[in-house]
């Protein structure tokens, strides 16, 4: 796995939109951060994210820091948002590090991770919905910017991008769970159904969106007609 000094530019992979480095840890560099404590729930946070990474791989990363045959292994991105036009990308494993090697992320870091309001429109959130509408972009660029666009909440043009994205026959039937994902959490961010415009999405997406919805124990799931059962990436 790639290594870089925290808050350094993450250049590992390409991104829609510059972000900083956060978590990259390896031998060369050690365990960066020991004077700092990461709370409780500043942890569950990043646990909470972990369980639905970005930028998932082929394969799989072992900790340089666990003794030999008994490594952690862990795959895939975090991405946090600030609310000061910062943006962090972290790897998965930053939980383990923290839990068991006693790393501690950057404050600036912490800070966007408690975040609870959705952000205001930005040349990120531009950046992202360029991404999504742009039929030409590789499918997981595309992919990654349909996850992070409910950062902003229920914004129209969000609404209107992850439409053409689902109306990109190749890129939903292969994404079409990634854009259901998306429209569920605009919706609960939006706090009611729009149901019309679910019964315009690909039957690929409306199982996205209820399987999102279940996952988070969201009421919206109640009444929406489920599409045929050969759709459905939850079986």
């Amino acid at each position: 796995m790639a290594e870089f000094v925290d808050l350094s530019e993450f250049t590992y992979s390409e991104k829609p939109i510059p972000m900083l480095s956060v978590g990259w840890l390896g031998k060369r560099l050690g365990i960066q951060g020991l004077a700092r404590t990461v709370e409780r729930s500043q942890l569950t946070l990043l646990e909470e994210l972990a369980a639905y990474p970005r930028s998932r791989t082929m394969g799989v990363h072992d900790c340089e820091f666990c003794p030999g045959g008994e490594a952690v292994q862990a795959d895939g991105e975090i991405h946090v948002y600030g609310d000061d036009g910062s943006s962090y990308c972290a790897p998965t494993m930053i939980t383990h590090y923290i839990e068991v090697h006693g790393y501690a992320p950057p404050e600036e870091f912490l800070h966007a991770l408690e975040r609870s309001a959705a952000l205001d429109e930005d040349s990120r959130m531009h950046a992202l919905l360029d991404v999504i509408r742009d039929e030409r972009a590789g499918t997981g660029f595309r992919v990654g910017a349909v996850l992070d666009i409910p950062e902003w909440g229920d914004e129209p043009s969000s609404v209107a991008a992850l439409f053409v994205a689902d109306a990109d026959q190749g890129f939903s039937m292969f994404a079409g769970r990634a854009v259901g994902e998306g429209f569920a959490r605009i919706m609960m961010a939006r706090g009611e159904m729009d149901h019309a415009g679910f019964a315009r999405l690909t039957p690929h997406t409306r199982w996205g969106v209820i399987g999102e919805l279940r996952v988070w124990g969201s009421s919206l799931a109640e009444g929406l007609e489920e599409p045929e059962a050969r759709y459905n990436y939850y079986v």
